[in-house]
Parts: structure tokens; C-alpha cells; sequence
């Protein structure tokens, strides 16, 4: 048995490079497959790689070759340096690459993927080879347990290489496992590498995942309003936040000035005896300085604490988005990921509960580490059964978040603003113990701000928590913002003398509360603008109340006093300032591909809320005045704000839609931002004083009762109905659907049936003019409005028999029954159609399997006729309930088998064939494989389409399919007859025909016409199941179609070049619309098309 220490080196070195490699070929096969990766990741591993194989080289030359251990040891060295040297090869392939664009995360990579992942397969063979021979048989060989307990106590010991000590310590406890033994050289690295090493071989040897999957679990953790708090927080420029890292910048900057104050040093108002001194400032610098330490230091918790107003949560923001933050974390530990979290006590339960926090602290770990979402899904059966965010208990986010931030290889520093806003439901006590487990977790700090509650103080302190009181060390930015504000007053319109006076006094009663200065320095100015004399100002100056609550109710009964209608208007004010039913956004009339919308208090709508009368307004009637008197009434709208709610709330300059975070967010006409400039309350404390003290609830409840609530929900919607028309002037349409969420709200809160089927016309007759449009891209039918409405308000059922059912004509059933079943097909939306209805249409005589026209031509021909196509509200269902099945979307499962099982039985023709297209969405980082719901092929963004797959299959194929999926999920089918009529079929049919590479639209737009079947046999199971190792993306089979393209005649591809054709796609439909595959021109069918160009309008 060898024991010479130069073979420990040896393999400890070995042992590293197969962590690393391990690592790399990971991120290979997520590159290659078209997945996002972190940029700098790759390099990273490769050089670690790097490094480690050169201590092979220099230590295997050490190594002595007396025993036939020690030789192979040399052969697995020689083996490992090898593999090293191929996958830097291949690193360095992919880096080229990335700098044509973001290969990361594009079809480029996984276009050419088939060649490049064969040699990674090769090398991760090589690799598992490697790890085989030194856990099966060398280390034992080398070093048994017995031999390196000797080694750990002779005193040469601590004289051997970090890493090799560490492998004869553990062989010394009997670890032997591949996974455990990874050399280090500090006990930080050696934590890193250890999980990277567990991780890396975990991932090679991983179940394969679809990309719906990891879509799926990303969705269900994110709320709607997962980034709402954070966007409302004011900005800290206002308030020269920069102070928090003043010591800091001066050393590295070595700029004895401290940022912008000496400018309010010049300021002939700003003295020393009436603000802050130099002395102050460096005591305040000081003190910051002990934050800016923490941020580096092992320190585990540290509290920001302010009073109500004192501006934690803008300093909050500062702190998460200044760089300096991010290089000071990285003095504690390279590469820290920083997470944050607000809470917000009026928003909603995500905004204001402990699940609210560990879903969107664990929605942005696997947001920013794609890989872990695979051992999520690996290692938590129940994370891949979520949908939506109120599925995660609060128990099972904790399970899930705790997991990871003890298994990264990255440091984390959580900053989580507003401890005080937790809702009185979760309580101080379950937060303060969440908080308490996440401090526990190695490799995590955490930063968190609060009021002084008593028990949080109690709590907190307890744990010895770091902390600074923001309230006391505010002076020097609250006198910028005083400097600000008085700034145009210091030209002669007021002395610099009494300037200098109101200074010293605004100071002294904020005690560091910024709330509480804005009010009085708003005040202030107001009367300076007024033209107050010296006396008046100092008189109202001092008759302001010190606390927040006083503030309020005097400035409010200083311009309302008793008046009961000014008392009713400000009620009415606030109460819509709380209320739900906010609703802003659509996109530009020539767009309708972007659309952008949200849910807050907007001018527009706020004006007429609370200055039209309903008849005024419902039902909405263009005329051309509607602008400019929608423009006086927000003025005057605006004016009232001012008077009537005592500076509580506010008319922001910026529009609703400003700055907000929309992926590809529609460029709206400017003409509409000033009828959507966002109200809102000046402070959180000003909404807190109104529900929260009696003085406030006496102001909120002026003449309110019970029903006022749903009169107002009611007044809301119908105020946004009426908005639509001038907007629609302005160039803006809203989406169709937003309409049907609203009467939905409107429904589960409570509102008479009657008053929603008030609504329906009314949004029929916009939808009908274009007013309201269809948010879907345009390759699905344009929606039916009773037939999307079907879907949301199934116990409308009279309603739906009457739109659906004419005396004496089953066509009008039958054709509504289509439009419904068209409904199915919808990727991403995962309803239940309404199963009772369409028993009921099929009673009154709808036919679900005549074939019928769709309500959209396919306005592809840029060249040649148009072309449309003609369904069965049978095979729709079919292919709506498969495509959910391919979106991992099981819960409509069972709606669908009643109706399919109700239709199935008289099927006319079992052999008729249809074309159903499929192709692969890229979203949130992913991709994922649709059945589209029509047949064409229209372009995304950037007027780039994304690869697809066209099928022509039959019905015997589709319902074989379908029992297949239910059969997968589990679900009884005994009650049911499919099974035994899926017997009787003679051969299901499939048949690819086409495959498209992404590509831009114009008069060369191609695709490949397929000869032969079973190169690509395998995009069959792909889209339609079942899931086999057989399975073919798309972008594997066009990497084969290139490959076969770019092969010399003598290749081995060769042979394929006779399994398809390169064809102009145009000429492909014209085609297919002769087949009888269910594609027609409508010249065929007699049906005359306007002209393209008016199409394309």
C-alpha cells in the first residue's frame, strides 16, 4: 500500500479538477441547450480548472512509480489533464461566441448544439471514468483510513498544503466519497467548492426537466405585485442619502468633502448656530461608518431603526442599488448575492405576510441561479405541482428557501425593509423567528429596518443585533432638503435672515422625521407664495403641531374646518384612495403586440369618480369635446386635491405608467400621460393616521355605510369604460380581457348580477369598434366576447343560451359551440371550459363536429391569396386539452375528458386529418414547447418568428394521445368509453411535414418540407408524449438539418440530405390549401376577402 505523501498531493489535485470539470460540463449542457447562465460562471470554473490541473502536472511528477496504485494514479492524472484541456477548448468556443450577442440565453447556441454536445458527452464520460477509479479503488489504495490517522498525527502534518490536509482528514474520519473529498485552501473556499463539487455531479447525473417545469415553478412563486413596493419607495436623491457611505468614499476616494454639503454650507440661510455643525456631521459620518464595517464584517444581523416618516425605506433603496454596497459585501465574501424584500402593510397579503417574503426572497435566488431550479424540482416533489402563488404555504417556502441558502456556493446579504408592516395575521413574534432561522444559515447577514415597536425592540436587541436610529441622524440631509425647497425663495422674496430662522426651527421640531418636514415646509412655502408678512409665517410655523397625527388634523381643519360637504368631499377622496379598481394601460393602436397595465390611483379616473354623475358617464358616448372637458375636470380635479384633503395626498407629476418595470413595455402617445398622472398619499403614515386613530376614522367615515363600498367599485369600472373612448382618440386601446377581469372583480365582490349584465353590452359594442382589443398575438382567433365570457362566468347561463340559441336554426348553436371550443386552444391560460353550457348548446341541437371557418384568415401571404381554416369544436377540445397537458396546466384535465367523452361517440370520421402547428416560446428566461393554437406562422418581436414544427395528423392520432396524457396524470377514465373506442382504431396517422428555423419575415421566409420520417420521429413524443429518451427538440432537429446542410458530400451526414427540401414557405401553404388537411383559400369556400393592405390596417 503506497503512503508517500506525493501521491495525497496527486490526488487531491485530481480531485479538484474533476469538481471543476464536473462544474463546467453542467454549464455546457445548459448553454448548449439554450438556457441562461450567469455570464462571468463559465470563466470562472475554467480558470479554477485551470489551475488545479497544473497542480496535477507539477505534483504527478513527484510521484513515485513503485506500485501499480501509483501508476494508475499517474494514468488518471494524465487522463484528467487531458479532459481539462478539451473543455477549455470548448470554454473558450463558447466565450467567441458569446460576443455575438447573448448566446446564453438564445437559438444560436442551441442551433449548433448537436456536434459541440457530443464532444461534451465524450468528455463527461472520460470525467465519470476518472471519478470511478478514484473512488472504487486508488484512495484506498493510496491512503487507507488507518494510514491517514498516522498521517494526521505525525508532526509533519501541519507543514503539508491546505488541500492536503484536508484529504487525509477526512480519509482519517473514513470518507471516501467523491462528493466530500475536494481540496481547499481556506475554510471559505473549501465550503464553496464542497457544495459546488455535491451540486456539479448532481446535475450531470440529474432527470431530465422540461423547461415548462422550471417556467412553471418560477411563475407560481411570483405575485403580481412582487416588485409594486419597491417601485412606490421615493427616491433618495431628494434626500442626499449618499451620507451612509460617506467614510467610505473618502478613503477609497481620498476626498476629504463630504458629498453636497458644502454646498448647504454656502448657503447664506445655513449657519452653524442655527443647523448642524461640522462637529454634528463628522459624529453623524461616524456613525455611519459602523454600517459600512458591518457590510464587511462576520456580523450577522444589523437594524435600522426610525420613526414613522424618518425615510427607512428610501434609505433602504439607496443602499441595495449603490455599487458601493455590493464591493463592500464583497470584502466579507466574493460574489454575494444581495436579496431584498419590502414589506408594505395596505397592500396585499404577498406585500404584507411571512409567505409573501419567502416566495419573493426564493423567486429571486432561482430568478438570478437557473440551477437551482432543476434541484428544487429534484429534491421538493410538491414545488412541481404549484401554479400560483397562493398555493405555496408559507411552511413549504421556508422548507424550499432555507434549503438553498444553506446548499449555495454564493454568500447571501437579505435586506428587508418595514418589519413593522407585517400583517397583525402572521404578528411580530412568527416574523422575528423567520428572521431568527435565516440569521442561523451560514454564509447569510441580513439588514432589516422598523419603526421602534416596543417588541420588535425587545426582540431584536435580544439578539444582538448592530443598529442605528435613523431619526437621530437625518439632520444634515433633512437640511438639503430644507436648502431645496427654500432655494427659490433666497433671491429677495423673503430675507435670509428669517429663512435662516425657519431653518433652525423646521430642524428642531422633525426630531429627524421627514414626513413631518415635507408637511411643514409645505406649509410654509404655501403662505410664503401667499405673500404672508414675517409675523403670519412665524405664527403658522409655530402653531404647528411636533407629532405626525396633530399635523394632519389641524392642517385639515385649517382649510375645511367644520364644512360637512368639504367633509363629505375629503371622505370620498380618501375612501377611493383605499379602494381596489384602479386600472391604467393597453397599448398603441398600431402596436397590438406590447401591452402594459396597472392597478393604481390614476387623475382621469379619479375626476370622474368624484365630479361626474353616473348618467354622465355610463353608457359612454364619443363626442368631440370629450377631451378638452376631460382635461378641465382633471384640473379642477387636481385643484380640489389640494384644498380639500389637507396635503395628505398628492397629484404626482409622472404618469402611473412612468418607470415602470414592463418587459417590452408599448410606447404610449404622450397625449395620454397628463390624464394618467398617479395620485397617491404624500406617506404611508398619512393613510395609518386615517384608519388607524380615531381623529382619522371620524374624517374616513363621514357619511359612509356598507353599500357606499360597491357603489364606488361600480363607479370605477364604469369610469374606465368611458376613459376608453378618449384614449382611443389619442391613439390607445385597452385590452378586451381587462374588461372581463373587471366584471369578474365586480362579481366576487359582491355586485348584483344584474348590474354586471348592464356591462356586457357595453363592452360588446367597444370590442365590436375597436376600442377594446384582443391582447393575444395574432395567431389565434380573434375572441368572441360570450364565448371568453363562458369561461369566467359559467353560472351566466342564461345569459350565454340566449347569445348561443335562435329559434329554429342549430347553426347559431353550433357556431357558438366552435367559438367556445376556439377558447380551448389558448396556451398559457389554463381554464376550464364550461362543461354543463356545452352540454346544454349540444341539447339544443349544436353539432360539435361540423367544420366550420375560423374568425381569422391567415394574413401571411405577402405573396399570393389568403388562406383560412375550417375546425370541428370536437377537435378544437382535443387540442386545447393536449396543449394544457404540454404545459403541465392537469387541474382542466377533468373538464375536458366529460366533454370529449360526450363527443367522442359520434365522430363522422376518425381518419380526418388536420394540420396543428407547434413551436418553442422563450419567456422569463426559458423556453418551452406549445401546441400553437392556429396555423399560422405570424411574427413575435423584433418581426422575428420562432422556430416551429408543423404536423398533419388525424383524429384516431389526437384522441390516443389524449387518453395517453390522462392515463399519465392518474385520472379515472372507468365511467368512461374512450378507452374501449381507441381499441377499434385501425392505425393512428401522424406525419411531419414542416420545420422552421427562427428567422426574419420577408419574400425569401422558408422552411423544411420533410421526406423522411424517421430522422425526425423523435419531435413527434416531444409535443404529443409520452416522454422518452427518444424525444427531439426543435432546435435538436434543425441542428441536424445543418449539420446535414454544412456536411462535404463524403460525410456521414450525407445520407440525410434525401429526408428533406428547402422550400419557400408561401409556396408551401398554397399547398397545403389543396390537400385537404383542413387549410382553404376563401375564394374556395365563396367567401369574399378584402384586400391585403386593408388586412394588414
Amino acid at each position: 500500500m503506497a503512503t508517500g505523501l506525493e501521491a495525497l498531493g496527486a490526488a487531491s489535485a485530481i480531485l479538484s479538477v474533476i469538481s471543476f470539470a464536473g462544474n463546467i460540463i453542467s454549464l455546457s449542457y445548459k448553454i448548449y441547450d439554450g438556457l441562461p447562465t450567469p455570464g462571468d460562471e463559465l470563466g470562472d470554473y475554467a480558470k479554477q480548472m485551470h489551475d488545479a490541473a497544473d497542480r496535477v502536472r507539477i505534483r504527478n511528477e513527484k510521484v513515485p512509480h513503485g506500485t501499480s496504485a501509483e501508476a494508475k494514479l499517474s494514468e488518471v492524472a494524465r487522463k484528467c489533464i487531458e479532459v481539462a484541456g478539451n473543455l477549455e477548448r470548448e470554454t473558450r468556443i463558447i466565450n467567441r461566441s458569446s460576443q455575438k450577442g447573448k448566446v446564453f440565453s438564445s437559438i444560436y447556441m442551441a442551433f449548433r448544439a448537436k456536434r459541440q454536445k457530443a464532444k461534451i458527452m465524450e468528455l463527461d464520460e472520460s470525467l465519470k471514468k476518472c471519478k470511478q477509479a478514484m473512488e472504487m479503488e486508488l484512495l484506498l489504495q493510496i491512503c487507507d483510513k488507518g494510514a491517514a490517522i498516522e498521517q494526521q498525527q505525525s508532526q509533519g502534518f501541519q507543514d503539508l498544503d491546505n488541500d492536503v490536509q484536508n484529504l487525509i482528514s477526512q480519509l482519517a474520519r473514513g470518507q471516501t466519497k467523491i462528493e466530500m473529498l475536494v481540496s481547499q485552501e481556506a475554510k471559505k473556499t473549501r465550503d464553496a467548492i464542497n457544495t459546488s463539487l455535491a451540486t456539479g455531479f448532481k446535475a450531470l447525473n440529474a432527470r431530465a426537466i422540461s423547461d415548462d417545469q422550471r417556467q412553471r415553478l418560477l411563475k407560481s412563486l411570483k405575485s403580481e405585485e412582487i416588485r409594486l413596493r419597491y417601485d412606490r419607495v421615493t427616491s433618495s436623491s431628494d434626500a442626499c442619502f449618499e451620507r451612509v457611505f460617506a467614510s467610505y468614499e473618502r478613503v477609497c476616494c481620498k476626498n476629504p468633502e463630504h458629498k453636497a454639503w458644502h454646498t448647504i454650507e454656502k448657503a447664506p440661510y445655513i449657519v452653524t448656530d442655527g443647523g448642524v455643525s461640522g462637529g454634528e456631521v463628522d459624529e453623524i459620518d461616524r456613525l455611519w461608518d459602523s454600517f459600512s464595517s458591518w457590510l464587511q464584517s462576520d456580523d450577522k444581523l444589523f437594524w435600522i431603526r426610525g420613526k414613522p416618516g424618518s425615510g427607512k425605506s428610501t434609505l433602504i433603496k439607496f443602499i441595495i442599488n449603490n455599487e458601493n454596497t455590493k464591493r463592500l459585501l464583497r470584502s466579507w465574501s466574493p460574489n454575494t448575492q444581495l436579496l431584498s424584500h419590502f414589506f408594505w402593510k395596505i397592500g396585499e397579503e404577498s406585500q404584507n405576510s411571512i409567505r409573501g417574503l419567502l416566495c419573493s426572497l426564493l423567486y429571486h435566488i432561482l430568478s438570478d441561479c437557473p440551477g437551482a431550479i432543476d434541484q428544487v424540482l429534484e429534491q421538493f416533489s410538491f414545488s412541481t405541482v404549484k401554479d400560483f402563488y397562493k398555493e405555496w404555504p408559507a411552511e413549504e417556502a421556508e422548507e424550499v428557501l432555507f434549503s438553498l441558502l444553506r446548499t449555495q456556493t454564493r454568500s447571501t446579504c437579505l435586506f428587508i425593509d418595514g418589519l413593522d408592516e407585517i400583517s397583525n395575521q402572521d404578528g411580530f413574534s412568527a416574523l422575528i423567528d423567520v428572521i431568527r432561522k435565516l440569521r442561523s444559515i451560514p454564509k447569510v447577514k441580513i439588514c432589516v429596518s422598523s419603526r421602534p415597536e416596543t417588541e420588535l425592540v425587545y426582540r431584536l436587541e435580544a439578539m444582538g443585533a448592530q443598529n442605528l436610529r435613523l431619526d437621530h441622524l437625518t439632520q444634515p440631509e433633512m437640511a438639503v432638503y430644507i436648502h431645496k425647497e427654500f432655494e427659490k425663495f433666497s433671491q429677495g422674496q423673503i430675507s435670509a435672515s428669517l429663512l435662516r430662522e425657519f431653518t433652525a426651527t423646521l430642524l428642531s421640531k422633525a426630531e429627524g422625521v421627514f414626513l413631518w418636514l415635507v408637511l411643514a415646509t409645505r406649509s410654509l412655502t404655501n403662505g410664503i407664495n401667499n405673500g404672508d408678512n414675517e409675523k403670519t409665517l412665524r405664527d403658522r410655523l409655530q402653531e404647528l403641531p411636533e407629532e405626525l397625527e396633530p399635523l394632519y388634523e389641524a392642517m385639515w381643519l385649517r382649510l375645511n374646518g367644520n364644512n360637512k360637504v368639504y367633509r363629505e368631499t375629503a371622505a370620498k377622496y380618501f375612501r377611493c384612495m383605499i379602494s381596489h379598481g384602479w386600472r391604467v394601460g393597453g397599448t398603441r393602436k398600431e402596436e397590438k403586440r406590447l401591452w402594459a397595465e396597472v392597478h393604481v390611483p390614476n387623475l382621469a379616473q379619479l375626476s370622474l369618480v368624484m365630479q361626474a354623475e353616473d348618467h354622465e358617464i355610463f353608457p359612454p358616448i364619443a363626442n368631440d369635446e370629450t377631451l378638452a372637458k376631460l382635461k378641465a375636470l382633471c384640473d379642477m380635479t387636481a385643484d380640489d386635491i389640494q384644498t380639500r384633503c389637507a396635503g395628505m395626498l398628492q397629484v404626482y407629476e409622472k404618469s402611473v405608467l412612468h418607470d415602470r418595470s414592463f418587459i417590452d413595455e408599448p410606447h404610449f402617445p404622450s397625449g395620454i400621460y397628463p390624464f394618467i398622472r398617479q395620485v397617491g398619499f404624500i406617506h404611508r403614515t398619512a393613510h395609518d393616521f386615517l384608519m388607524d386613530t380615531e381623529a382619522g376614522q371620524s374624517i374616513l367615515n363621514y357619511k359612509y355605510d356598507v353599500t357606499s363600498s360597491i357603489d364606488l367599485q361600480i363607479k370605477l369600472v364604469k369610469s374606465w369604460l368611458y376613459l376608453l373612448i378618449p384614449y382611443h382618440t389619442i391613439g390607445v386601446i385597452e385590452s378586451v380581457h381587462g374588461a372581463v377581469r373587471e366584471c369578474t372583480r365586480l362579481k366576487d365582490k359582491g355586485a348584483d348580477q344584474g348590474v354586471i349584465l348592464e356591462l356586457l353590452p357595453v363592452i360588446q359594442d367597444l370590442y365590436k369598434k375597436g376600442i377594446l382589443g384582443d391582447r393575444r398575438v395574432n395567431d389565434y382567433p380573434t375572441a368572441t366576447l360570450p364565448a371568453l365570457l363562458a369561461y369566467y362566468f359559467p353560472s351566466f347561463e342564461d345569459f350565454f343560451i340566449s347569445c348561443f340559441v335562435q329559434p329554429n336554426s342549430h347553426q347559431v348553436a353550433t357556431d357558438g359551440l366552435r367559438d367556445i371550443a376556439v377558447e380551448s386552444i389558448v396556451p398559457g391560460e389554463g381554464r376550464s371550459p364550461p362543461a354543463q353550457l356545452i352540454q346544454k348548446l349540444i341539447t339544443f341541437g349544436a353539432d360539435s363536429h361540423a367544420i366550420g371557418r375560423s374568425s381569422l384568415s391567415l394574413e401571411m401571404s405577402q405573396k399570393g391569396s389568403p388562406v383560412t381554416q375550417q375546425n370541428s369544436a370536437f377537435e378544437l377540445f382535443l387540442r386545447g386539452a393536449m396543449g394544457l397537458f404540454l404545459q403541465d396546466y392537469h387541474k382542466a384535465l377533468p373538464a375536458f375528458l366529460d366533454i370529449i367523452d360526450t363527443m367522442a361517440p359520434t365522430c363522422p370520421d376518425w381518419h380526418r386529418k388536420v394540420m396543428i402547428a407547434a413551436r418553442v416560446i422563450y419567456r422569463d428566461n426559458y423556453s418551452r414547447a406549445v401546441l400553437a393554437g392556429w396555423e399560422l406562422f405570424v411574427p413575435y418581436y423584433d418581426d422575428k418568428h420562432l422556430p416551429w414544427v408543423a404536423f398533419e395528423v388525424d383524429m384516431q392520432f389526437l384522441l390516443t394521445r389524449f387518453l395517453a396524457a390522462v392515463d399519465l396524470c392518474k385520472m379515472s377514465t372507468q365511467a368512461f368509453k374512450l378507452h374501449e373506442l381507441a381499441r377499434s382504431f385501425t392505425k393512428p396517422y401522424v406525419r411531419i411535414r414542416h420545420i422552421g428555423p427562427g428567422q426574419i419575415l420577408d419574400q425569401n421566409f422558408f422552411c423544411y418540407r420533410i421526406l423522411d420520417q424517421q430522422p425526425f420521429q423523435g419531435l413527434v413524443n416531444h409535443f404529443f408524449g409520452p416522454k422518452d429518451s427518444a424525444n427531439m427538440t426543435i432546435p435538436d432537429s434543425l441542428a441536424v438539418l445543418e449539420d446535414s446542410l454544412n456536411s462535404s458530400p463524403n460525410s456521414r451526414s450525407e445520407p440525410l440530405s434525401v429526408s428533406y427540401e428547402k422550400v419557400s414557405f408561401y409556396a408551401e401553404i398554397d399547398t397545403l390549401a389543396q390537400e385537404g388537411v383542413g387549410l382553404y383559400r376563401p375564394a374556395d369556400l365563396g367567401i369574399v376577402t378584402p384586400p391585403l393592405e386593408t388586412l394588414a390596417a
